[in-house]
């Protein structure tokens, strides 16, 4: 969102309104935001979504672990002895954050934005675990949605969006707990995790909604960079392990993604006939580097650490519990840390991206290959 917060003012100041609003995991919460909020001033708008984001306390989004985690592990060694059959299906408790998105004032705003024409479609990304497959909930004023991607194992449904379909595009694996939506009857259908675990950029899906150019948030950068000089000597423990995994899906995929738009600009660019496809012009906006978002995370929770853990022993205790080496725990810490220091200094960085790129492009930002 601090990224959007330029993106968006600049975009109307050239007359182009975002009409195709697409997110995955935390992108689908700033998808509804920017669709909710696109009849206002972009200025008012941005400045509410910053507000929104910054009122977002940990309690707002899970229950203390020092409440909720003995739970887990009583539940997990009972079935374990094989007593008992309530599954552990995660390690945190996310029923503030499901309140807290019920809650949110601007759902009617984000329905009426699409019943008026302000916004085309909105669709949020998800994981369906039976299924296998990624599924696009999409409410939109058109009567259908696009056609089955069978190549890529991605469906599209019409939905009136939730805060249940929120929560199942942000259910990270194990951390959150998968969340169960209901079919078109009705009737209680699949379980769905984060539309991140198969589809991090949704370039396919804002495509096939009818998007003709593409803005780009990420959170890693898209050039390749070099290995590290000084490689990490300790072996990656339980929670490393499971960071390398998470950004694998997470990240890499998304990252590839732009890639693949690139190399299909390039070869249409050189003068490949014979194919379907058209070249799509696109903005992407992330970090110089990756690794800026967990240093910032490490660096808020330096506040939080030795004596002053007391005055937040919840906080000292996710330090603990979420191990990694390196830098894998502020991977790890960068997607549950919801602390006012973190979240200004991600909203300050982003800024600073979208600002860097809009700079480094001139009058002309629209690329249809990087660099």
């Amino acid at each position: 969102m601090g990224a959007l917060s330029v993106l968006l003012p600049w975009l109307r100041s050239r007359g182009e309104q975002p009409k195709v609003i697409v997110g995955t995991s935390a992108g689908a919460v700033n998808a509804l935001l920017v669709a909710a909020l696109a009849d206002l001033d972009p200025d008012q708008a941005v400045d509410r979504a910053l507000q929104l984001w910054r009122g977002v306390a940990r309690d707002g989004v899970f229950r203390p672990l020092l409440t909720s985690l003995p739970g887990v592990g009583v539940r997990y060694l009972a079935r374990l002895v094989g007593i008992g059959d309530t599954p552990v299906t995660s390690v945190l408790d996310p029923a503030p954050l499901r309140r807290t998105l019920a809650a949110f004032d601007a759902w009617p705003a984000l329905h009426r934005n699409i019943d008026r024409g302000r916004v085309r479609s909105v669709a949020v990304i998800t994981t369906a675990t039976g299924r296998h497959r990624t599924e696009v909930f999409v409410e939109s004023r058109a009567r259908r949605v696009p056609p089955e991607d069978a190549e890529r194992r991605i469906s599209y449904r019409r939905a009136r969006l939730s805060a249940e379909h929120v929560m199942a595009s942000a259910a990270i694996p194990v951390a959150f707990p998968p969340v169960r939506l209901s079919d078109d009857e009705g009737s209680a259908g699949d379980w769905y995790l984060d539309g991140g675990v198969r589809l991090n950029a949704p370039i396919k899906p804002a495509l096939a909604l009818g998007a003709e150019r593409l803005v780009v948030v990420a959170t890693h950068p898209l050039a390749s960079e070099p290995d590290p000089h000084r490689l990490d000597p300790r072996a990656p423990d339980l929670f490393g392990a499971f960071a390398s995994v998470i950004t694998s899906a997470l990240v890499d995929r998304m990252v590839e993604d732009v890639r693949a738009l690139d190399r299909v600009n390039r070869l249409l660019g050189a003068g490949a006939a014979g194919t379907a496809y058209r070249p799509v012009p696109y903005l992407f906006v992330g970090p110089e580097r990756s690794g800026v978002i967990p240093e910032l995370a490490e660096a808020a929770l330096h506040a939080y650490r030795g004596v002053e853990s007391l005055r937040d022993p919840d906080i000292a205790l996710l330090d603990r519990v979420i191990g990694g080496t390196g830098s894998t725990h502020g991977e790890l810490l960068s997607y549950l840390l919801f602390e006012p220091a973190f979240v200004d200094a991600l909203i300050a960085a982003g800024r600073r991206d979208a600002e860097a790129t809009l700079a480094a492009r001139g009058d002309d930002p629209w690329q249809l290959t990087h660099g």
